[in-house]
């Protein structure tokens, strides 16, 4: 189905190159099947090989040279192929404002903690610091120069633990390298193509917790969430949330617990 849409998103304009991002096991089957479907399909196949330090020069201009109907990452090649340090550092940039934002609006006696964002604050600034200071290294191999302008990821759940700032109990988490780097990535690319950039497919979009959804929604419709002033979590739970307090097993097995 996603090889379908993404031909059908060349063959109408919609896209001019796609790309991919699918499970490490996936990658050559994803591929044989495509071909399969379209014989005479240019595919530009990316595995951590391609990706590894000695290649990735030269796979980064294949991608940007050719005229590929898609480029097939599997998830951890795609990790391998970072943005660069100035679209980095603009993006920290942005959610430095945010968090700046917020920290305004806590200091009036709403939101999230003082402090909580205070702390949150002060680490964003010491990683942008230190991004522009050039403690991370750029050689020039940058996901942004392959051309790529249309992301379609497979089994997208797997990119679910994004950072959450919340004051609901059970809500928050600290996020993960895995979508910090996609989230940053489809930043990039709506600077430069606009909203339409994503598609993901996934038969479990939520599988522990209801901000999995806000998780999902912030993916791919950040700028309907600013429109509506729903881009912070709490702002999206009390419009389509509500809590509620239950018992549930314990992490031991043995007991229960009562949980919000």
């Amino acid at each position: 189905t996603m090889a379908i849409a993404a031909m059908e998103m060349r063959r109408l304009g919609l896209a001019r190159k796609p790309a991919l991002v699918v499970p490490n096991h996936m990658l050559e089957q994803f591929a044989r099947e495509w071909l399969q479907l379209y014989p005479t399909a240019k595919l530009l196949i990316a595995d951590r090989e391609k990706l590894s330090k000695a290649h990735r020069t030269g796979f980064v201009a294949r991608a940007t040279t050719g005229d590929w109907d898609a480029i097939i990452f599997s998830q951890s090649s795609f990790v391998r192929l970072p943005l660069g340090a100035d679209r980095q550092a603009a993006y920290l940039s942005e959610r430095l404002e945010r968090l700046r934002d917020a920290l305004t609006h806590s200091r009036t006696g709403k939101g999230l903690s003082v402090k909580r964002l205070e702390r949150r604050v002060a680490d964003e600034e010491e990683r942008l610091r230190k991004l522009q200071a050039g403690n991370r290294k750029d050689d020039g191999v940058r996901f942004e120069e392959t051309g790529v302008d249309h992301l379609m990821v497979d089994e997208a759940h797997l990119y679910k633990n994004r950072r959450v700032d919340s004051a609901i109990d059970g809500m928050a988490h600290p996020g993960s390298q895995r979508a910090e780097d996609l989230d940053a990535k489809l930043w990039t690319l709506r600077q430069r193509y606009g909203p339409r950039v994503v598609t993901f497919a996934t038969a479990t979009p939520v599988a522990n917790s209801m901000a999995e959804l806000w998780v999902m929604q912030s993916y791919l419709q950040p700028d309907v969430l600013a429109e509506l002033g729903l881009a912070p979590c709490d702002a999206w739970a009390a419009n389509f949330g509500r809590t509620v307090t239950a018992l549930e097993l314990a992490p031991d097995g043995a007991s229960w617990r009562m949980s919000t």
